[in-house]
């Protein structure tokens, strides 16, 4: 018979695993709320017509040492002033995905299927796709692995 120790031990990881998440994430939450009041305090403090770096200072003896930067401030105080009242952030366009797309996703699957085996490399000379790409693609979308060679001890 199993001593309950060793069978509430893996239990308890995977528990303590969840709560530290819980926790993280909650954390991250109180963050972005706490920049979300902050920034409408600065509105408020830029329709009363404070400078910059009164504003920073007033934000400061509110929030210490979780106060935004100087930086955020002078960014945000600019934006308040020119009339864009929104507090929370623009939406990122960041560098767009574009190569993994469902053409892409069917043409290396087709390939595959017509000429078997191929390595990325050949992939990546017949489609013109970066290495990258057609990583993510073979891995990530059409979920393949690499596999043994045949004269492999393994087979």
């Amino acid at each position: 018979m199993q001593n309950t120790s060793e069978l509430v031990y893996p239990f308890a990881i995977k528990m303590l695993g969840f709560w530290l998440a819980l926790l993280l994430f909650l954390a991250n939450v109180e963050k972005i709320q706490e920049q979300n009041e902050q920034r409408v305090t600065l509105k408020y403090l830029v329709k009363c017509g404070f400078t910059p770096i009164n504003c920073w200072q007033y934000l400061r003896a509110i929030w210490r040492d979780k106060t935004v930067c100087k930086t955020q401030v002078r960014m945000w105080h600019k934006r308040f002033l020119t009339g864009h009242y929104e507090t929370k952030d623009n939406k990122r366009t960041g560098r767009p995905r574009t190569k993994v797309v469902p053409e892409n996703i069917q043409m290396i699957s087709d390939l595959l299927a017509e000429e078997g085996k191929l390595s990325l490399r050949e992939i990546c000379s017949r489609t013109g796709l970066k290495m990258g790409v057609v990583t993510r693609i073979v891995k990530k979308e059409l979920k393949l692995r690499r596999r043994a060679p045949s004269s492999s001890p393994l087979n």
